[in-house]
This record gives C-alpha cells, structure tokens and sequence, in this order.
C-alpha cells in the first residue's frame, strides 16, 4: 500500500460531521493584514488588507471566480472592527468566526448539502477543517492577549487570525467557484466599490467630500500660485454630486457575480429538459466519432465516415462545447478527434503517433464520462440546487453589504420592496441576459416553479438575521484600498502585501525598472532586525541614505505628466511619512512607497505582462531596460517638442515644493531638517533644468545618465536582495 501524500486525506464517511483539525500540507496563508491602532492604542482606527496577495484557491493555481466581490468581504471586517478597543474587535471577529463554522457540525444543515454539491467536496472539506482550526487558534491566543492588557500584541494576533478566517471563507462551498477561462473575472469590481464609497462617505461626513485631485493628499493649497514671472492658474474642482440611488444601487448588485454563481446551479437543466439531457447526447455523439477515427487509425475497413465527415462532425461538436464550458474534457476529445481526422494521410505513416492519438482520445473520454456523469447528477437535483444555492448566496450578499455600506443599502432602496423580492427580481434581470434562450421558460410554469422554490428559501427565518442600515459607518472616511499592507515582527521582519501606487501619469501599475520582488525583498533583508526601535532606526537610516543618493538627482529629468501629477510631491510627502510613522510596520509601506516614486522606479512604457522576474533569475532577466528604453525615446522627443512647456512646468513643481516649507506644525515637512534640506536640493535642481531648457539651446540627451544610475541602483539591490 502506498503512503498517502501529505496534501491528501482520508475523505469523511457519509454522515461525519466536519470539526476544526489541522492537516498536514495544506497552502500557506501568505496574507498579512494589518490592525493599526491609535496612538493610545485604545481603538482600531484602521485595518489594512491588500487585494494580494489573495487567501489560497480552493482550486489550486487557478484562482477561481468569487460569487461575492471579495472586496465585499474585506470591507466587512474594516467596518466592522473600526472605532473598536482591541478587546471589542477580537470580540466581534470571534463571534464572526463562530458563525461561520457553526455549520459544520450539523450533517443535515443546507450548507453541508451545499459541499456535498461540489465536484471537490471531500478536498474542500479538508480545507475547510483546517483554515478553521487556524483561525480558532490564532483567536485563542488574541484571547491571551487581552486577559494580560498588551494591546500591540492584540493587534498582531488579530490580524493573523483575519488571514486565516478569510482563508477559511474563500473555501466555502461556491464563495469562489471554477473559472473556465483560466483567469479571474473580477473586472469593475474597482469602480463599483468607489461607487459605494463615495456614497458612504456622503453620509458619514459631508464636509469631506472633495474632489482629490492631490494624489500626496497634502493639504490643497490656493487655487493660484506663482511661478517666477507669472501666474499660473489651477482649475477649481468640480463641485461633487450628490449620488445617485439607482447607480448606487446598479454598483451594489454589480458587487455579486450572477454569471459565477448560477454556472454552479445547473439552472438550464432546470428551465429544458433538452438541455439536461445534451451532455449524455453529446458524449454518445463524440465516442462514436472516436469509433470511426480509431478503424482509420488501425487502418480498417469497416468504418462508415470518412475522415473529412468525421473532421466535420467533431468541429461542429467542438465549437458548441467550448461555448458551453460545461464539459471540457468532452471538448478536448472532439477538438483532438477534429485535428487528428484532418491530418490522417500524415498521422498514418507513422505507427507511434497513432497509437498515441489513440490513447490520447481515450484518456479524454473516460474523463468526459465522468464530467457527463456529474451533469447528469445536477440535472436530477437542477431546482433544489438553483434555490438552495441563489438562496445563500442573495441573502449573504445582502446581508455582507448591509454590514460594510448601510447607507448605501438605505439610500438606493437595495433590500426594497423586501429582501427577498428585490434578490428575485434582479435575478429575473440576470437570468434574461445571460441565458436568452430560456426566455420563455422563465416566463411560463418551469420559471415560476423555480422562483417559487427560491422565495421559499429566501423567507426562511434559519436565515441570518440582515443588520440596521439606519446607522453610519465611518470607516470609509479613512478607507485608502490598502494597495500595499506591510507587517513588521520583531526578530523576523517584514512581510509585504501587494505593491504600492504607481506615481500619477504612469497607466495602471506600470512598469518597474528593478523588479518589485528585488525592489522588496532588499527592504525584507533590511528590516531584520531585533526590535521595533531597531526598525524605526534601520527606516531612517535607508530614508536618509536615499534623499542622498544619486537616483533622486535624476527629479529634473522625470517626463512632463509626472511632473504635472505630482510625482515630486508625492515622493517627499512618503519619504517624510516614512521618517514621521509610528510603528515600524507603517514605516516600512511608506519607505516602499517612496522607492516606487522615486524618479524612474516605474515607467509609463513597456509591457506590463511579467517576465520571469522571479527572486532566482538573473540580475538582467529582473532590470526592464526594455521599458526603460523606451521611456528615454519619449522622452527625448518630449524634450526637444516641448522645452518651454517642461521648463514652465519645472518651475511650477520648484514653486510648489518651496511652499510646502513655509508651512509649520509637527505633520509638516519643515519639522523634519532631513526632508526640508532634500527638497530644498530638488528645487534648485528644477531650476536650474528650467533654465538649461529655456536658455540653453537644444537639450542635451540625458538617457545616458539616467540609464547608467538607474542600473547601477539595480545592481545595488540585486546584492542586497541576496544577502544570507
């Protein structure tokens, strides 16, 4: 008998209750948010958790599609915990926990039928045990912590135990279900929640709803400033517009992934039996081509197609399965029975490829049988399956945005006329789009069999209960997407999640000269150190080091719309955050900050796709000299199209760094001589650029010298980010 792999278990025997155990190789948790505190640490006043890296995918590699925007998720727990003593949010992240795992003890509940349901059930029953186990653990020791009073230990244990709950989260049955197209479909899902939260933030506190066009957010400063010998105007915000409660409400559905969610249902088989009976006439379809290319393999005369009939058949079978995404390997078998019929005259001559075309084909069939085997299944149970799962999946969409946006659920009527009545009929909304065939089956008696049913379960009182929404929740006014989240151990270092913005006037991320992964794990080596302090000081030490060195000097040469963004001012303010923050951690995610806005750490040009950057490639393979070319091309050109609008700009930048030193208070930079003396530099060297542009004929070309400081950087970390 062969040993039985560590990811593996012994599946639960029919009747077993699931119960919180922890199993031997399971995915690691890598992600690390962050419960920051107030200065007297006696409240939450933020919870930071990046959008990456994401909790571990029940399905391996593939991420999957989530049914709820996991941003939902997150913003649950921000909301939640914020304003909360140390002791109140563990509090409320215990009972959370507690109400999610109830479940698993109950062989008879929905949610057990609901696993059962998933063609991994017994993998994801494992999972399940051990994310929870973890996170019952985690909050076992945040239980420790608040008996002894170290609030700063509560706060590092709370956030493990919120990696762990989420994990445990993303694996229950259809929160995050297959994606056929190998990536994730989760696009908008940015625009809609900035939807949502500019509503909230209407509602908490009007007096801060301002355009921001800052992107430091540096107090704004008058709308006319000076610029040597003239006045250059800035344009007035635009006055912001109360929202509007139908986009709001639009954002709020747009928030849940019908598509995602009714794949998982079988609800065609439910509206046609046609259609529940396709997938055992389509295999039937396909084995008997798989017959008649295997004589022509074998060379045979009594086959009855010949191949250009069988190549037709297959592609026309072909076509429609991968249409469908319900039967993949059926689509692989006809796919390779299409290819192999159409280079049989070739595939002939050569015994071993026939044979293994053969096998091939069969191998896919006896796959596809059991994928046809499994639809056949949902088609017995199509209904149950579409109200049991739509049933939970509505009502816990509902109930998460109620938590983490109440007044955009009260102002856009989202749960009105009822709960109920407004998830069926966006529903029927839904199911017209996405499955226009079944028009007239939803509108006649297999429809409203199936909305029946769902009401039904939808007005069940074993339903969670939905929260007030009467209420204001101001988490929102300090919400920043939390793009990069960096946790600091004493003893260990830092761990980094996500990346930091890309400077204003690069295009989405960007692209960065020295890969991210060198970039952080140069910090990573840094930071470990033995004590907070010695983290504190190890951050001023690398700050000053930079405001020194040669990679900000390049500020002069930097391209005309990040000047105009704001790039300069953005680099300072992270640079003076860095100095000026109060936990190591904090310090850390604005340092990295700083480096990604430091001049030429991310570019506008290149290809944003990866390039194998990994921690063990090469010191060439992780420096994008392509995209850093490129941006040198631009801006040679910029530079000799546009002297006097870069000159006029450079000034401009100089004016408004100078002024940012005449203001005074301790969260300013003239109270740190560090910052003050670096933009001091920075603002002399604008101008003088300035001056070389406007009077000095044509511009020299500084690729060069950008490109040679720049590699040199490079290598520079490329050392240090491999460093025992």
């Amino acid at each position: 008998m062969k040993r039985m792999k560590k990811s593996q278990a012994e599946p639960k025997p029919p009747g077993q209750r699931l119960e919180p155990t922890p199993h031997e190789g399971m995915t690691a948790v890598h992600l690390r948010p962050s419960v920051l505190l107030a200065d007297d640490h006696t409240r939450v006043w933020r919870v930071q958790i990046s959008p990456s890296p994401r909790t571990p995918s029940p399905f391996g590699s593939r991420m999957g599609d989530h049914t709820i925007a996991w941003a939902v998720h997150l913003d649950v727990i921000k909301a939640e915990m914020y304003g909360k003593t140390p002791a109140e949010a563990y509090a409320w992240l215990k009972a959370a926990h507690q109400d999610a795992v109830r479940w698993m003890a109950d062989v008879d509940s929905d949610d057990t039928k609901r696993l059962r349901w998933l063609v991994d059930g017994d993998a994801r029953a494992v999972r399940l045990e051990d994310s929870a186990y973890r996170a019952g653990q985690w909050l076992d020791k945040v239980d420790e912590s608040v008996n002894l009073g170290r609030h700063a230990e509560i706060a590092e244990r709370l956030s493990r135990a919120i990696a762990y709950h989420l994990a445990y989260v993303n694996y229950l049955p259809f929160s995050t279900v297959r994606n056929l197209k190998d990536r994730s479909t989760g696009s908008g899902e940015g625009r809609y929640r900035r939807t949502v939260l500019e509503c909230e933030r209407h509602f908490a506190k009007p007096a801060e709803m301002e355009v921001v066009t800052d992107p430091s957010r540096v107090a704004a400063k008058p709308v006319l400033t000076r610029g040597d010998t003239e006045i250059i105007p800035r344009p007035e915000p635009e006055p912001v517009k109360p929202p509007d409660p139908e986009q709001v409400k639009e954002a709020l559905w747009r928030l849940f992934s019908f598509d995602a969610a009714l794949r998982e249902t079988a609800v065609v088989y439910a509206l046609s039996k046609e259609a529940a009976n396709q997938p055992r006439v389509d295999t039937k379809e396909v084995e008997k081509l798989a017959i008649q290319l295997t004589k022509h393999l074998k060379q045979r005369k009594s086959f009855v197609l010949k191949p250009a009939e069988i190549k037709a058949d297959a592609e026309l079978l072909a076509r429609r399965l991968y249409t469908s995404k319900s039967q993949q390997y059926l689509w692989m078998a006809a796919n390779t029975i299409k290819s192999v019929a159409d280079r049989l005259d070739h595939i002939l001559g050569d015994p071993g490829r026939a044979k293994g075309y053969r096998k091939e084909i069969a191998e896919y069939l006896a796959l596809a049988k059991a994928e046809t085997q499994g639809e056949t299944s949902k088609a017995a149970d199509a209904s149950e399956r579409f109200a049991k799962i739509m049933s939970h999946l509505l009502h816990e969409h509902q109930r998460l945005c109620s938590l983490a946006y109440p007044q955009s659920v009260r102002f856009s009527g989202f749960l009105n006329p009822s709960p109920a009545e407004a998830a069926i009929s966006r529903l029927r909304e839904e199911l017209l789009k996405l499955y226009p065939k079944q028009k007239a089956a939803l509108a006649g008696a297999p429809g409203a069999k199936l909305f029946e049913a769902l009401k039904k379960e939808l007005e069940k009182d074993t339903l969670a209960a939905l929260p007030d929404v009467d209420v204001i929740k101001e988490w929102v006014s300090d919400d920043t997407g939390d793009p990069l989240v960096v946790t600091f151990t004493a003893g260990t270092g830092i761990e980094v999640n996500g990346r930091p913005p890309a400077p204003a006037g690069v295009a989405g991320m960007g692209c960065h000269t020295s890969a991210w992964v060198i970039q952080s794990t140069a910090v990573k080596k840094a930071m470990r150190v033995a004590s907070d302090d010695d983290g504190l000081d190890k951050i001023e030490e690398l700050v000053e080091q930079d405001l020194d060195g040669e990679i900000i000097k390049l500020d002069r040469y930097l391209p005309l719309a990040q000047l105009q963004g704001g790039q300069l001012k953005t680099m300072f303010q992270a640079a003076f955050d860095a100095l000026t923050d109060a936990t190591p951690g904090e310090c850390a995610s604005s340092y990295l900050t700083f480096r990604n806005m430091l001049p030429f750490a991310t570019v506008d040009a290149g290809n944003r796709a990866g390039h194998g950057e990994g921690l063990e490639a090469t010191v060439n393979k992780t420096f994008d000299l392509d995209a850093l070319n490129k941006t040198l091309e631009l801006l040679a050109d910029e530079r000799g199209d546009l002297p006097a609008e870069l000159a006029r700009t450079l000034r401009a930048v100089a004016v408004e760094l100078e002024d940012e030193l005449t203001l005074k208070g301790d969260d300013r930079w003239s109270a740190d001589f560090r910052i003050k003396a670096a933009v001091e530099d920075s603002v002399e060297r604008l101008r003088e650029e300035a001056d070389v542009l406007e009077f000095g004929g044509p511009p020299a070309d500084v690729s060069p010298a950008i490109r040679d400081t720049r590699w040199a950087e490079h290598q520079r970390l490329y050392i240090a980010a491999h460093q025992l």
